[in-house]
């Protein structure tokens, strides 16, 4: 079993925002590893999470990469 299929949405989210409370940013690769999602699921799920009005994640591009920093 996976650890992304034994979190809810909630807690991959408060995972990630703890992470990035320790870093300046958060990959998708470094997110799917975090969780257990696959790369496709770990970028759609970030970039739920950064769509949001009042979410306090955010989309920057570098490049070719795509990261999600705190803002």
């Amino acid at each position: 079993v996976k650890a992304g299929n034994s979190l809810t949405r909630k807690e991959r989210f408060a995972k990630a925002m703890a992470y990035l409370g320790r870093h300046k940013y958060i990959s998708i690769r470094r997110y799917a590893k975090m969780t257990g999602l696959s790369m496709r699921a770990a970028e759609a799920e970030l970039d739920a999470f950064a769509k949001g009005t009042r979410s306090p994640l955010r989309v920057i591009v570098k490049g070719k990469k795509k990261l999600y920093v705190k803002g």
